[in-house]
C-alpha cells in the first residue's frame, strides 16, 4: 500500500470515543506520523529515479522487489523500474530482473490456485488473493479487488487480513475523518487475536490520540512477541514514558498479563 497524505481533520471529539481510545485535549488537526529512514530514502531513489537515474531506478526497483519489504512490494513496478536501469548499461539490475521475472511467473500460478480457494470461502487464500491485487502478484493491481477480498477474509477473523483492511483505509482513503475509525476497528480486531502488527498499530493510534495506557498495554504485548514487533514495540514505549505516571505504566502491563485473545482464524 502506498503511503498517502493523512487525515486533515479528527471530525470531533465524540469521533474519538466511538474509537475505543479517549482523548487528554481536543485536537482540530490529525496528527502526522513521521516517515521510517527507509521510506524517506525511498522517496529520495523514486524523485531521481523519475529524472533519469539508473542507480536510482535500480535501488526503486530493488525495493519493489525485496519481498521483505512489505510496504513496497510490487514485482510489476520492480520490472518496469529494473528494466530501465539496464537499459541505461546499469549491469547490477541484470540478475535481479531474472529473478524477479522468474517469480512473477510463479506468482501467477499461485494467483489461480489462491482464486480458486478463495472462491470456495477459504479465508487464508482470500487473504492471499488480496494481497495479489494489492501488490501486483500475478496479476495487474486492482485495489478494488483487493479490498473486496480483504474484507470477506476480514470478517472471517482472519488477523491478516483485517491489518490489510485497516492499513488500507489509514493509508489509501483521503479526506474523510471517519476512515480512521474503520482503520481502528479492524486493526483492534487483530489485535484482539494476539496479532502483533495489529497490536502495534492500534496501540500506535491510541497514543496518537493520547490514550497512553491503552497504547501501552498493546505495545507491550507487541513487545512480549519477541523479533522485529519487540523493537517497534520498545520504541513506542519509551516515547510514551514520558507522559505517564508509574502507576500508569503499571496499570498497562497488569492489563497486558490479564489480555485473553481471541479465537484466530484457522
Amino acid at each position: 500500500m502506498k503511503i498517502g497524505r493523512f487525515l486533515q481533520i479528527l471530525a470531533s471529539i465524540s469521533l474519538v470515543a466511538t474509537l475505543g481510545c479517549q482523548t487528554r485535549e481536543r485536537t482540530t488537526q490529525a496528527p502526522v506520523r513521521v516517515k521510517t529512514p527507509e521510506q524517506i530514502e525511498f522517496d529520495q531513489n523514486l524523485t531521481r529515479a523519475q529524472q533519469g537515474d539508473a542507480e536510482a531506478q535500480y535501488r526503486v526497483g530493488f525495493y519493489y522487489a525485496e519481498r521483505k519489504r512489505s510496504l513496497y512490494e510490487n514485482s510489476r513496478e520492480a520490472i518496469k523500474w529494473l528494466k530501465l536501469s539496464l537499459s541505461q548499461g546499469y549491469g547490477k539490475a541484470q540478475p535481479l530482473l531474472a529473478e524477479v521475472e522468474q517469480s512473477e511467473a510463479k506468482r501467477k500460478s499461485s494467483f489461480e490456485d489462491f482464486k480458486d480457494k478463495a472462491e470456495t470461502g477459504d479465508a487464508k487464500a482470500q487473504y492471499n488473493l488480496g494481497r495479489c491485487y494489492a501488490n501486483s502478484l500475478g496479476v495487474a493491481r486492482d485495489m478494488a479487488e483487493a479490498v473486496k477480498w480483504y474484507r470477506k477474509a476480514a470478517e472471517q477473523n482472519n488477523a491478516q487480513a483485517q491489518v490489510a483492511l485497516g492499513g488500507y483505509y489509514e493509508f489509501n482513503v483521503q479526506d474523510d475523518p471517519w476512515h480512521i475509525k474503520e482503520a481502528m476497528q479492524w486493526y483492534r480486531r487483530a489485535a484482539q487475536q494476539n496479532d502483533p502488527t495489529g497490536q502495534l498499530l492500534l496501540g500506535s493510534w491510541c497514543e496518537i490520540l493520547h490514550n497512553y495506557v491503552e497504547a501501552y498495554m498493546w505495545e507491550y504485548l507487541a513487545f512480549m512477541h519477541g523479533g522485529d514487533s519487540a523493537s517497534s514495540a520498545i520504541q513506542h514505549m519509551s516515547s510514551m514514558a514520558r507522559f505517564m505516571s508509574p502507576s500508569q505504566i503499571d496499570e498497562a502491563k497488569q492489563l497486558a498479563r490479564e489480555f485473553k485473545p481471541q479465537k484466530a482464524s484457522d
